[in-house]
């Protein structure tokens, strides 16, 4: 019974990717193929049905390896040996404000609620590194990667995160939202960008 459900599950994922995400390719396929049926019963038309049988599985086969393509490409974006942090917060929030379709209409109080809700849930990564007090990051403390439970009770600095980006480096770090435990906190906080460009699309 477990089975059944697991592939059940799959299948419900796999058929919309095919069927939806590549619908151009099932539809010249389809059309190939249907063109070829109606052809290939008139008079004087000579062209195999297998060259059209062709056109159909060439469609198909486009489908289902863009489909497969497409979620490889989700499962490495998650995948921490090839994960690394190469786009600083400050610009991942202008990012998201400025450039992605979620940000239109948006200002910087709602583009961090929703970088801070995309680290709680876990759809994006943040890195960043323990803050030990000033208005410099310590370079020689490692950048570790922020549990995303972190992010129950931890936002951004909003005046840092949006200053300008000559003033941003020292100061690009996290906020306690309840005790202000100071110890609890990061800075020089850094994402993924094709995680950030994923979740957030132009």
């Amino acid at each position: 019974m477990r089975y059944h459900h697991i592939v059940w599950t799959s299948l419900k994922e796999y058929i919309p990717r095919v069927a939806r995400a590549w619908l151009y390719a099932l539809v010249v396929g389809g059309v190939g193929g249907g063109v070829g049926l109606v052809l290939d019963v008139l008079p004087g038309f000579d062209m195999p049905l297998w060259a059209w049988a062709l056109v159909v599985g060439l469609a198909l086969g486009t489908a289902q390896f863009r489909a497969f393509h497409e979620v490889r490409l989700e499962r490495d974006t998650f995948i921490p040996e090839k994960t690394r942090p190469d786009m600083e917060a400050h610009n991942v929030c202008r990012y998201i404000k400025d450039e992605a379709a979620w940000g239109k209409g948006k200002d910087e109080l709602d583009t961090l609620r929703e970088l801070r809700q995309a680290a709680l849930n876990g759809d994006v990564w943040i890195w960043g590194r323990h803050y030990t007090g000033g208005i410099d990051f310590d370079a020689d403390k490692p950048l570790v990667r922020i549990e995303p439970d972190y992010w129950r009770d931890h936002g951004f600095e909003e005046v840092a995160i949006f200053a300008p980006p000559e003033e941003v480096k020292g100061t690009n770090m996290t906020r306690d939202e309840v005790l202000g435990r100071p110890e609890l906190l990061y800075n020089d906080l850094q994402m993924n960008e094709r995680q950030v460009c994923r979740r957030w699309p132009k």
